[in-house]
């Protein structure tokens, strides 16, 4: 049995353009319009809705390592260890400008 061993490693950055967020916030004292309330009620709500962001970069990277351990007698020598290790992040900038300014109240 011949031992064999790798490393491996990747790298991805992405920038991206109009990528769509989740957005929620509090509006006081908010009448919605109908059909959504025929009676006129005024309240607080919690509006939640998709918005395109200005921008958004990710960045990522993974390592790898696989490894044969030949050299262990009789039964053992077919084991090995395989390990991976990935990581991401992500960053959005300049929201759109109705989500800036409350529009809603």
């Amino acid at each position: 049995m011949n031992t064999f061993g790798t490393i491996q490693a990747g790298l991805v950055l992405q920038s991206l353009y109009d990528p769509i967020i989740d957005s929620s916030q509090l509006v006081q004292n908010f009448t919605p319009p109908p059909p959504y309330n025929t009676a006129g009620f005024k309240g607080n709500y919690i509006i939640s809705q998709p918005l395109n962001a200005g921008s958004a970069h990710l960045f990522g990277f993974e390592i790898a390592y696989l490894q044969r351990y030949s050299f262990l007698p009789g039964f053992l020598s077919g084991f090995g260890l395989s390990a991976n290790y990935g990581y991401t992040d992500s960053r959005h900038w300049r929201y759109p400008r109705a989500f800036r300014s409350s529009s809603f109240a």
